[in-house]
């Protein structure tokens, strides 16, 4: 017996089909709405999550319990930054390349520069949610090529001065100032505190605590003082070195022979806590530290005007969106989620340090937390703060020639210019190779 079903197909008039075309209907109906309750499955694969990996689960997490569409899958890097950037390029080039991915900012030009980001910026203008003008222009800025944001930090370093207000106090010394426009805060009045602060602590003849810490990096600590005396590593276009021209050398200058005085010495937050300087260049996650070993009472500060004014570095901890994801606007509703102003505040509660939106630096959750006490500090900092100046390929090997030959200078025993001089065409031919 033929098994048949009967439908009425128009007002009063029936018609007659086959079971099994009835039953397969039915099958692709239900296929089809399964496909349609299916969740997006994303990856986030995130190198810096490592260092709190609990809330960066909650933080999927919860994204995942808000809706029924998408589900991210939080991946976890097992090595170290470069290991990381190669995974995502392994990935990449395997065509299962993670939706959502953050690296180092050592990488970040490289990867803007193969076209592994997606180009956010259309995503970013359109959607209000993202917000833009809650970033300083700086900030956005540090996540541009040719004019287009590939990233959004999740938390930005520059260089500030943290200080201890026990030692500042003892010695009879002004406190530095907390404000970039405070033209008395400069290189000398830096260098005259650091001429109090010295000491030899155990009578031993040399000096064993020092005024402030500064590490000669010309990529790091060392480069906010090049730009405040009005030099620059490279030219614009990143064809020759021109740290060698009279204002980088009066950067070196100043440092180095504050090396020779026993008042600037290298380190870092470490030498801070344990009392070894009462200064210190650092970043805003150092202040973890501070907040959980110091014994002292501490504050953050500008850094001292130069000759040409003040200046700090800005380096952002750039997440992007993968430019072969297949779900793309999925990606960034997850994507706006994770730079959320809620998602910034519970990062600063947990120590992320600094986040970059003005909203959670200027909230109650930062600035009821002392110390320190100067926010505006880093809210000012955006003003002057400039990014790193790492658009070539060759950035990193440049910036290692240029270290090297600077050693012996800052030890004393050899002239800042000749050293340049000796590195300058293998700086040329990098910055040439790495365009």
């Amino acid at each position: 017996m033929k098994l048949t079903f009967r439908y009425r197909f128009q007002r009063n008039r029936w018609a007659t089909i086959p079971a099994t075309v009835v039953l397969l209907t039915m099958l692709l109906g239900t296929a089809v709405a399964a496909a349609a309750n299916e969740r997006v499955h994303l990856t986030f694969l995130s190198y810096f999550s490592i260092h709190n990996r609990d809330l960066a689960q909650q933080v999927v997490d919860e994204f995942n319990a808000s809706q029924d569409r998408i589900e991210v899958e939080l991946q976890l890097a097992a090595g170290n930054t470069l290991q990381h950037a190669e995974e995502i390029q392994v990935r990449t080039a395997s065509g299962v390349a993670p939706d959502i991915f953050d690296v180092h900012p050592a990488q970040f030009y490289q990867f803007m520069a193969d076209g592994l980001f997606l180009d956010l910026t259309p995503a970013l203008e359109r959607d209000p949610a993202f917000n833009l003008s809650d970033f300083h222009p700086s900030v956005l800025e540090s996540v541009k090529l040719n004019g287009k944001i590939f990233a959004l930090p999740q938390r930005i370093s520059m260089y500030v001065l943290l200080y201890n207000k026990d030692m500042v106090a003892a010695a009879g010394v002004p406190a530095p100032s907390a404000s970039w426009s405070d033209a008395a805060w400069n290189w000398d009045a830096m260098r005259s505190a650091g001429r109090f602060l010295r000491a030899d602590t155990d009578g031993d003849g040399t000096m064993d605590r020092f005024g402030t810490a500064i590490s000669t990096g010309v990529h790091q600590k060392f480069l906010p003082f090049i730009w405040q005396a009005g030099g620059r590593l490279f030219d614009p276009d990143y064809t020759q070195l021109t740290l060698d021209r009279p204002e980088g050398l009066e950067a070196i200058e100043y440092v180095r022979t504050g090396y020779e005085e026993g008042i600037f010495t290298t380190g870092g937050i470490a030498q801070l806590v344990n009392g070894q300087v009462a200064m210190t260049v650092e970043i805003p996650p150092t202040m973890v530290q501070l907040r959980e070993n110091a014994s002292f009472e501490w504050e953050v500060a500008a850094l001292p005007m130069g000759p040409a004014g003040a200046a700090t570095t800005m380096q952002p901890v750039p997440y992007g969106v993968a430019a072969t994801t297949k779900h793309p606007e999925e990606a960034l509703e997850f994507f706006k989620y994770l730079h959320s102003t809620e998602v910034g505040i519970r990062e600063t509660v947990n120590g992320i340090l600094l986040q970059p939106r003005r909203s959670v630096v200027t909230s109650e959750a930062f600035t009821s937390n002392p110390p320190p006490s100067n926010v505006q500090t880093f809210v000012q900092a955006l003003e002057v703060a400039r990014p790193a100046p790492a658009l070539n390929l060759n950035y990193s090997q440049a910036v290692n020639r240029i270290n090297q030959a600077l050693a012996p200078v800052w030890r004393g025993e050899a002239d800042a210019r000749a050293a340049l001089e000796g590195v300058k065409d293998a700086v040329a031919t990098l910055l040439q190779e790495g365009k």
